[in-house]
């Protein structure tokens, strides 16, 4: 009876070590997960800006083209309007003039 006391006893304490070593292990995981979830709304967060950056320079990008859209828009209206200009008067544009100094 005194050795299958001390078996039992030895199982039992087999079993609570291996009870402790898994809550160990358990506990060790929560937290990794909880490191996880913090790296991962930290990352989130940072894209989050990153996207908002990213639309910023896209309108910045847009506006800018606008711009330029609108300068050369109003060259070739100017250049139109030039050489209307100097056709009316008689003299030669820039063009003409290069092709009759080739002659």
């Amino acid at each position: 009876a005194k050795q299958k006391l001390k078996v039992q006893a030895d199982e039992l304490a087999q079993r609570e070590a291996e009870h402790v070593a898994a809550e160990a292990g358990r506990m060790e995981a929560e937290q990794q997960c909880s490191e996880a979830e913090q790296r991962c709304t930290e990352q989130s967060s940072r894209i989050e800006e990153l996207m908002q950056k990213v639309s910023e320079q896209d309108a910045l990008i847009q506006a800018l083209q606008h711009q330029l859209l609108d300068k050369d828009s109003n060259e070739v209206v100017q250049q139109r309007a030039s050489r209307r200009k100097g056709l009316k008067s008689g003299i030669p544009t820039s063009k003409e003039s290069s092709a009759t100094a080739g002659k």
